[in-house]
């Protein structure tokens, strides 16, 4: 049955890590190329930044597999790289929602829809991938069986 969590572990952790990988290089090539679909606004430092998250998650896939303690590292810190871009996001809006109620010049026609980024409907995998390893904890338990 460990067996089986770990792999689960393993999937949910390289299905997070492509997931951002993804969509982080388009969210970057639709700003090279200038191009606009619903819910990715052009920003590119952004895309990096999804990349980057992404490559930390697959960083943990081997260690993993190998039942390595150290595995938990990339998952937790892809983690809270994933959850400061959600804060900014959240920070982002909340800012923009503060000019559109004082209704200063800028904000006037801002909408919520303008500032859904990937970094915010991408946090609940993250949140996900989290609470498996939080409460499932498929390592600790095998580490516990072989005495280590």
């Amino acid at each position: 049955m460990d067996s089986v969590k770990v792999q689960l572990l393993v999937v949910l952790t390289a299905l997070t890590g492509l997931v951002y990988i993804g969509v982080g290089i388009i969210h970057t090539s639709l700003f090279v190329t200038q191009n606009t679909i619903f819910g990715f606004p052009m920003d590119p430092i952004q895309g990096l930044l999804l990349v980057i998250v992404g490559f930390v998650f697959i960083g943990g896939i081997k260690p993993l597999q190998k039942k390595s303690m150290e595995g938990y590292a990339f998952v937790i810190v892809g983690g809270i790289l994933a959850t400061l871009l959600f804060l900014l996001q959240m920070i982002v809006i909340g800012t923009n929602l503060l000019g559109w109620y004082l209704q200063l010049e800028d904000w006037i026609n801002w909408s919520l829809a303008n500032d859904i980024s990937p970094a915010i409907w991408l946090f609940p995998l993250t949140v996900l991938l989290l609470l498996y390893t939080k409460f499932k904890d498929p390592l600790e338990k095998s580490f516990k069986k072989e005495g280590i």
